[in-house]
């Protein structure tokens, strides 16, 4: 017996997809599924990347900068990035949903987004301050080309360029390809 085949298509925002504008309706943090933030009895805060480039967003302390109860600690000369989330020194941070073992300053070149699980429920992902954790979401690979490039330029000598590349390496784009850079001087 031969089932014909079933598709499955979603349309609109999902936890691990793009945020569109400002508010973001879903989060994959604090459950690892696409659950409405509505539905979760945590407290997450998402800085999507319209919210990151307009605010000129270089590092994590920048995107975090405007989330409550989230302070930036000693940086031992701005070489690591530590903060201090509900009163805990917090020195991991999660990638994607794992634990991300880079510990220097972690630019926001290839991010999509920024959330923060604040409270004891950042101790379900293992070894984390139950003040809660930064999770730091990266852009997926798109289906459709797309190239970006960005200069930015300011005070004491700082220059910084973006590039950004996405899309298909194969003609029926089963396999895809995402290529996000940054230099920085200062």
């Amino acid at each position: 017996l031969t089932l014909d085949p079933v598709r499955v298509e979603g349309k609109g925002e999902n936890a691990w997809g793009p945020v569109v504008g400002y508010a973001a309706s879903r989060s994959a943090t604090a459950t690892k599924t696409d659950t409405p933030i509505r539905d979760i009895p945590q407290s997450i805060q998402v800085v999507p990347e319209q919210v990151m480039k307009e605010q000129q967003a270089i590092g994590v302390e920048d995107a975090v900068r405007n989330v409550s109860g989230v302070y930036r600690e000693n940086t031992f000369g701005n070489t690591l990035d530590r903060f201090t989330l509900r009163g805990f020194a917090q020195r991991d941070f999660l990638r994607d949903g794992y634990r991300d073992p880079h510990s220097g300053n972690r630019i926001l070149s290839g991010v999509e987004r920024v959330e923060v699980l604040k409270g004891p429920a950042s101790v379900l992902y293992g070894r984390f301050e139950p003040g809660g954790v930064i999770n730091i979401v990266s852009k997926r690979p798109q289906e459709t080309a797309a190239y970006s490039g960005e200069l930015q330029i300011g005070s004491f000598d700082f220059s910084r360029v973006l590039v950004d590349a996405t899309g298909p390496v194969t003609a029926d784009k089963t396999l895809l390809f995402r290529f996000s850079g940054a230099y920085e001087d200062s």
